[in-house]
């Protein structure tokens, strides 16, 4: 997607979704709990997020995978 080159982040849902999708895989990769990840801070909590994940429903990765 274009997160990488955007100097301010939108309000594209699309690309929100792409980056709870990457940031879920990075913390994976180095091994960051989701509830860490996914902490209370986040829009409406993080609990949603965290048992979605937890049931394989990978929140975001069609747009990755649209991105490329």
């Amino acid at each position: 997607m274009l997160r990488d080159t955007l100097s301010k982040v939108g309000d594209d849902p699309a690309e929100e979704m792409a980056a709870i999708a990457r940031s879920y895989a990075a913390a994976m990769a180095i091994g960051v709990q989701v509830r860490t990840l996914f902490q209370a801070g986040y829009k409406g909590g993080p609990d949603y997020l965290i048992a979605a994940f937890a049931r394989g429903s990978f929140i975001g990765l069609p747009m990755l995978q649209y991105g490329g």
